[in-house]
């Protein structure tokens, strides 16, 4: 009974992904159909649309087929963009924001320890990354 349940949740899953894997191109097509569409006749929007589409995703699985182990790449991706995006970008852009507009100082000092961490998160998580891909070669 737990072997049957497991392997229908598993099914379940997959199907999931299968159905619902299109719907992760909602933003990158929009950006990208905005540009194409006055190129695209009007009779052909639907083809263009789904063709697009088939595209983003049958290169998705191109490159995760093409590159044995991509959750090694993943992680030093992550490492890179998850420090400076959610760390390092935000404190300086708020310190370069409030410059000059009053006394700033508990500011500056409070967002030179976030790019502190930020910087330290960022290092530690590439020579991690590299590490790994390097064991792994």
């Amino acid at each position: 009974m737990l072997h049957t349940l497991a392997q229908t949740a598993k099914i379940l899953v997959a199907l999931v992904m299968m159905l619902s894997y299109a719907l992760i191109y909602y933003v990158p097509f929009d950006v990208v159909w905005r540009r194409l569409q006055g190129r695209v006749p009007a009779a052909a929007h639907r083809w263009a649309v789904a063709g697009i589409r088939l595209l983003g995703c049958l290169m998705t699985v191109g490159i995760a087929c093409a590159i044995p182990r991509l959750e090694l790449f993943m992680e030093l991706v992550g490492a890179v963009c998850l420090s400076v995006l959610g760390l390092l970008l935000p404190a300086v852009l708020e310190t370069a924001w409030r410059w000059g507009r009053g006394p700033c100082k508990l500011l500056v000092c409070k967002n030179a320890v976030i790019v502190f961490f930020a910087l330290l998160a960022m290092v530690s998580g590439v020579v991690y990354s590299i590490k790994g891909i390097v064991d792994h070669l």
